[in-house]
């Protein structure tokens, strides 16, 4: 658990690992340099809940989210690895339910799973898919914090790459699916936190670094560079792939963009995306009339403004 600044959820976050029905066999959380109250309120946390065998580890410079999660991984001791970030909940069994996948497929080396920003109730019966590489083409489909992956490949492939501050788990699952088989759990088993200040929604400071992962994995020797013009199981990565990714990039910020009130930076947004690409995003993913709600969204600020 990397933990920056995060007084206000980090014990909840704590909590929902303690519930967890399959119990971890260590807690490592890894304070990156936090300025508030987060590592006091951790080690008051640890002291009221000293079954719990947590480990707090403090950063002597602030590395960002990829730095501090390799400061966990290298002190890590299980053979396998959960992430959880410090605004975020796990559901009770989400590490059972992965425990039992992991076990009835022993090829598998990382298992995800759905979030929302609340608990869904409903059927609590599991299947899973398969995520293959070409899925990532746009954007990533995996939330950090519903993985769990297996130590010894996390290692050897190098970790999180820590010039990425922001989309460096979109980078590493790349990396991890490119070689190995990735199984998603499709029920919810964590609930991701709504802080307007966790970097993935800020489309200022994210925007710049998910544009280096997707011209990283285009590039040649890239990931996806040989998935170009290639056919697989129902889906094609074709030659306008990147073109495509960062149009849906574009988009994904022009919506942040107009979710904090920056209307005139988020029309902005919306006609770079429309140059990089302004046509259907299929077949990488569907977006059915998703430049229209944008469109709709960012008018009904503007009335309310005036």
């Amino acid at each position: 658990m990397p933990v920056y600044n995060a007084a206000t959820t980090v014990d909840r976050a704590l909590d929902s690992v303690k519930k967890q029905t399959f119990n971890p066999m260590e807690v490592i959380v890894v304070d990156d340099c936090s300025t508030d109250e987060s590592v006091n309120i951790v080690e008051e946390w640890k002291r009221k809940n000293s079954h719990v065998p947590v480990v707090l580890l403090k950063n002597s410079i602030n590395k960002g989210p990829a730095g501090a999660r390799n400061e966990g991984i290298r002190y890590a001791k299980g053979n396998w690895i959960a992430f959880i970030d410090a605004d975020d909940e796990w559901l009770p069994d989400k590490l059972e339910v992965q425990k039992l996948f992991i076990e009835q497929n022993p090829d598998v080396v990382m298992v995800c799973g759905k979030t929302s920003k609340s608990e869904v109730n409903g059927d609590r019966k599991f299947s899973f898919r398969e995520i293959k590489l070409e899925e990532f083409a746009l954007a990533n489909p995996i939330a950090t914090s519903t993985v769990v992956v297996k130590t010894e490949v996390i290692k050897r492939i190098g970790g999180f790459d820590e010039s990425f501050r922001g989309p460096e788990d979109y980078e590493l699952w790349m990396r991890i699916a490119a070689k190995h088989r990735i199984l998603s759990i499709e029920r919810q088993i964590a609930i991701y936190g709504e802080g307007r200040d966790r970097i993935s929604f800020n489309d200022v400071t994210f925007l710049p670094q998910v544009k280096r992962v997707i011209e990283k994995a285009y590039r040649k020797g890239g990931v996806l560079y040989s998935l170009q013009n290639t056919q697989g199981e129902g889906k094609k990565i074709t030659r306008f792939a990147r073109r495509k990714a960062m149009a849906w990039q574009y988009l994904s910020a022009s919506w942040a963009a107009a979710e904090r009130g920056a209307i005139g930076r988020a029309m902005g947004l919306f006609l770079r995306s429309l140059c990089w690409w302004p046509l259907s995003f299929r077949p990488e993913r569907v977006l059915p009339l998703g430049r229209m709600k944008i469109i709709i969204f960012i008018a009904r600020r503007v009335c309310k403004k005036n």
